[in-house]
């Protein structure tokens, strides 16, 4: 795969959503809040992810190349979250009445002198505009979409 393709519609991105936008339940349940998807204003309207599937090896194993590489600090209490692409394009898409059609594409970052090469790195594009009402939809979405959690810190 090229930077700039399109990920395959049966693979999945990873998410880093930090503990501030986790609600970590009495019961032991985390709930993921939109606000994890929010975009940054240096992301240039394409929220950062992973591509799990550039890694071989079990999901296990593809998320400690993804730990490995990743550009942000993990906390103990952060949780990654996998989303299937293309169930996740397909119901933004349907649910925002094909108003908004997002993109993953394959993004990989370069090494600098301080960070490691990250290879897997993807991004969603074509996210609305932050202060339109569709954009706090988009973000909602994503989360119904999440597949599995898992942690981001193992012991």
């Amino acid at each position: 795969m090229n930077k700039g393709d399109h990920l395959p519609l049966s693979d999945h991105i990873i998410r880093y959503i930090s503990p501030t936008h986790i609600d970590h339940r009495s019961d032991g349940v985390s709930r993921m809040s939109a606000t994890g998807f929010t975009l940054r204003r240096h992301d240039q309207g394409k929220l950062s992810c992973n591509w799990l599937e550039y890694f071989e090896g079990s999901d296990e194993e593809q998320l400690q190349y993804i730990r490995d590489v990743s550009r942000v600090t993990l906390r103990k209490n952060g949780r990654f979250v996998m989303l299937n692409v293309g169930v996740t394009l397909s119901t933004v898409k349907e649910r925002t009445l094909n108003q908004i059609l997002l993109h993953a594409i394959y993004e990989p970052l370069d090494a600098t002198d301080t960070l490691r090469a990250d290879l897997s790195h993807a991004v969603l594009t074509n996210f609305p505009d932050e202060d339109s009402t569709i954009y706090d939809c988009v973000k909602d979405l994503l989360v119904q979409t999440i597949r599995q959690i898992f942690p981001a810190i193992v012991s």
